[in-house]
């Protein structure tokens, strides 16, 4: 088990043993948490929504906006998008 810290890069990687039991394949775990979820991930989790931390809030509002006037480009240019539009 192994935790490198790289001051200079913003950054640490973590590395650990772990035994979960699969029936098929990797592809059966699709997330994996390491700690206590807040609240707020465990609800949007259970109604199948996105969650947004606070502090992410604003990234989050102008990606969305991007989208948003991509999408009406796309509409006003008649091409279509992964959207479907």
């Amino acid at each position: 088990d192994t935790l490198t810290i790289e001051p200079d890069e913003q950054r640490f990687t973590v590395v650990w043993r772990a035994h979960i039991t699969l029936r098929q394949s990797i592809h059966e775990m699709d997330m994996l948490i390491v700690g206590k979820p807040s609240p707020g991930w465990e609800h949007a989790r259970m109604v199948d929504k996105p969650y947004v931390a606070m502090t992410d809030l604003n990234a989050f509002g102008r990606q969305y906006e991007q989208m948003r006037l991509e999408q009406e480009r796309s509409e006003q240019t008649g091409e279509s998008d992964e959207f479907g539009g």
